[in-house]
Parts: C-alpha cells; structure tokens; sequence
C-alpha cells in the first residue's frame, strides 16, 4: 500500500529464509541443527535501522529479552561477529568470500522459517537503465550463487 500510494512500483529480486551468521569459534557452528531456543545465552548483533517508515508493522519475532547489539554498519557487525563468539546476527545468504575473510559460518535454523523479499523500488513509468539493468543482473548472479548453496 505504502508504494501504491507514493506512485511506486517494485520488482522483487530474490526470497530468502534469514540464516544465522556465526564466528566459526562460536559453540553453535559445530551443532548439527540449531533451533532458536539454542540462541539463548548468546547476544544478537542486529542493524540500527530496521523500520519501515510509515509500516503499523514492527518485528518484535525475537526480542524476549535477549540481548542486542544495534550496529548500522555491516563491516563493523561482522568485525563484531569474529572477535565476539557468543554473538550471532540473522542474515540473508552471505558469499563465501566474505565467510572466509571473516571467519563466519552460516547455519540454517530449523524452526526460524519466515519468508523475506530484497526488491529494487522505483518510480511508476520509470524506464530502467543500461546501468539500472547491469546492475540488477549483477545481484542477480550473486542471488543465483548463493541460491545454490546448501546450509546445514
């Protein structure tokens, strides 16, 4: 509704089920299956800015009272997630190359299954260009990488 009313039209580039990013010395990377009762006792590194403005909607999914870390900046978040073992942050499905330059595990959690959407946003009319197209096939590409890979 919020785009209809602001004259906008979206096109979604991927879904996703949010996994859970770990250092790999954190003690839930070596579970086989991780379920959301294992977060307990480990602290959730998330983004500052989750809101969506003018949304009725807020995610309160996962507050219970565990503790966060608020962070905007994803090197910061990831340099927070490799020295900090007990911390964790859900994330969409993060390339090898960043794994490795970091440190960090992905982990599917079996009983965390929500759908998210990434989509580019943009005028109605709006005619997309040679740049716009290059650049929806590169996220492209990378979704299709990581759509490929298996998460324990």
């Amino acid at each position: 509704n919020l785009l209809i009313t602001r004259d906008l039209t979206s096109h979604t580039l991927w879904e996703f089920e949010y996994l859970l990013l770990l250092s790999k010395n954190n003690p839930l990377s070596s579970k086989a299956e991780v379920r959301t009762d294992d977060l307990s006792g480990y602290v959730e590194i998330t983004h500052g800015d989750i809101s969506v403005p003018s949304s009725p909607f807020k995610d309160n999914s996962r507050e219970n009272g565990k503790k966060k870390i608020y962070v905007y900046e994803r090197g910061s978040q990831f340099s927070l997630l490799c020295d900090i073992p007990d911390t964790y942050m859900w994330v969409s499905p993060v390339t090898d190359i960043m794994l490795d330059k970091y440190q960090l595990v992905q982990r599917r959690c079996s009983d965390e299954t929500s759908k998210y959407r990434d989509v580019i946003i943009y005028p109605r009319g709006y005619r997309l260009s040679e740049l716009d197209r290059k650049f929806i096939s590169e996220v492209s590409s990378v979704r299709d990488e990581l759509s490929t890979k298996t998460y324990n």
